[in-house]
């Protein structure tokens, strides 16, 4: 019983690890817009970083 709740406990710390990364890039993106104007790369990164916060958010 206790293994499961580990295994949860890990599953989510994960999923905060991964939503904290894509909001760190997101936040340098945009210190970098602030500066500079962006790439096209960039905005495909902005909107391929969104779509992955946005899946995490809603738990896919």
């Amino acid at each position: 019983m206790y293994s499961e709740s580990d295994q949860v406990k890990a599953d989510m710390d994960k999923h905060d690890q991964k939503i904290e990364v894509i909001v760190n890039e997101l936040q340098s993106l945009k210190k970098k817009r602030e500066s500079d104007p962006l790439s096209k790369n960039d905005s495909l990164r902005i909107e391929y970083l969104f779509n992955q916060y946005q899946n995490l958010k809603n738990g896919h």
